[in-house]
């Protein structure tokens, strides 16, 4: 076995040992890219609950109604 060849081995043998240093975080940030939108849809849904909850308390507001159905709408579609 010459010395170049042993290098490569060697090489290889460091470059699979850095590789699977690399892939143990990619778990926990591939978990992060796949739950990052649902928790941005989901904070939308809750901002939108509470402005309208906001609107319906308004004293010149009389659409109970109406308001209790947009929110119930919008819960159901979180």
């Amino acid at each position: 076995m010459s010395n170049s060849q042993a290098l490569c081995d060697r090489l290889d043998a460091e470059a699979g040992l850095a590789l699977a240093r690399l892939e143990r975080g990619f778990r926990l940030l591939d978990t992060v890219a796949q739950l990052a939108p649902l928790l941005g849809l989901f904070r939308t849904v809750l901002g939108m609950t509470e402005a309208f909850q906001k609107i319906c308390n308004l004293p010149t507001h009389r659409w109970t109604r109406p308001c209790w159905h947009v929110e119930s709408g919008l819960l159901w579609s979180a």
